[in-house]
């Protein structure tokens, strides 16, 4: 990320900035590497929610996004995106009748499904509207979140055969779990989660026919399924921006974070501490990891505290009152939920700031 274009621009601190030129390198280097495995690539637009920046990435050849709610797959299609996966379980008929519209509006929707009230309640909202829905089953290869378990998959295979408006089209198996550091310890996961699906696929071969689409992988594992004939679709998403995470178990580079938070040393009562008017309230800790913090020099500072509206950082020699420091997430998915708009720079001409417009989107 360009620290200099980053802190310079005319905005007041704190402020999210987007390197555009970086994020569309991110953006090419792994819809290549999908074309070069031969796998479809559909990636999770809520690292950016953005729809700008989907339709930028199916232009490059991704074949649709994952989002995770209702309410962001509706942002999504009304800024143009026509091809969509509800990468997430949807149950209540409030939420599936909402499916059915963008549907009935020429939607290609899918939704993963794990329950039989969910297959239920979609199906209804699409009966109602004359629609057929695709759905895919989601199962559970040690995430330990939603998913069938691998011992239940072929019944409720079975089961989702009678349906009158859904249509079952593959097997979905997301292991976003699988982030060890050791690279070699994710290959050996993947490759026991491997011998999980392959099962599972020949349950469906033989229940349901060759399944169309077997959709896996995060951004910390897509490389490593990519190595596999039984998967057909990749579906990463924090690389479009990266983030402190993607550094520390090798996916990226730190020089290929596309996103950051940029804010001005506001305390400096003695020499080795500096206090920075950006806290939690503008880059997510959730994961109990602190930012990088990056000086003007292009140094790193260690940061040593965090509180809702600041960072205290030692070692601080370097900074004084005033200075801009550029801090790099350690998730760069709930630090853009955190912000309504961005500053960007390389989409245009001049920088400028960009709705987020899929911030906040729960429902």
């Amino acid at each position: 990320m360009n620290l200099e274009d980053s802190t310079a621009l005319q905005f007041d601190t704190p402020y999210m900035v987007i390197d555009f030129n970086q994020s569309l390198k991110n953006m090419k280097k792994v819809q290549s590497f999908a074309d070069q495995h031969g796998k479809t690539l559909r990636p999770h637009s809520k690292t950016h929610k953005i729809p700008l920046f989907s339709k930028r990435q199916i232009s490059l050849g991704a074949v649709g996004v994952c989002v995770q709610k209702v309410s962001e797959a509706e942002v999504m299609f009304d800024g143009g995106v026509e091809d969509i996966l509800i990468s997430n379980e949807v149950v209540t008929g409030i939420k599936t009748d909402r499916i059915a519209d963008l549907a009935s509006r020429g939607c290609r929707i899918k939704v993963a499904v794990d329950s039989e009230v969910g297959m239920s309640s979609l199906n209804e909202s699409a009966r109602e509207v004359g629609k057929e829905i695709d759905v895919i089953i989601d199962v559970d290869l040690g995430m330990d979140r939603c998913g069938i378990l691998p011992d239940d998959f072929p019944g409720f295979l079975k089961k989702s055969s009678g349906y009158s408006n859904l249509t079952v089209y593959g097997i979905m198996a997301y292991d976003g779990n699988v982030a060890d550091e050791s690279r070699s310890e994710r290959s050996r996961k993947v490759a026991s989660e491997v011998e999980t699906l392959t099962k599972l696929c020949k349950d469906y071969e033989r229940i349901n026919g060759e399944p169309q689409t077997v959709s896996v992988g995060a951004t910390s594992t897509y490389d490593l399924w990519a190595e596999y004939d039984i998967i057909t679709e990749l579906q990463p998403g924090t690389y479009v921006y990266y983030d402190r995470r993607t550094t520390e178990y090798g996916a990226s580079t730190m020089d290929e974070i596309a996103m950051g938070v940029v804010g001005t040393v506001m305390s400096k009562t003695h020499s080795n501490h500096a206090v920075i008017d950006a806290g939690y309230k503008s880059t997510s800790i959730d994961n109990g990891r602190y930012p990088i913090l990056i000086m003007p020099s292009g140094d790193t500072a260690p940061v040593t505290s965090m509180s809702e509206e600041h960072t205290v950082c030692s070692d601080a020699n370097q900074l004084k009152i005033g200075d801009r420091v550029l801090l790099l997430p350690s998730h760069a998915c709930t630090t853009t939920d955190q912000w309504d708009k961005a500053a960007i720079f390389g989409l245009n001409e001049k920088p400028g700031t960009i709705e987020i417009k899929g911030r906040g989107m729960r429902e």
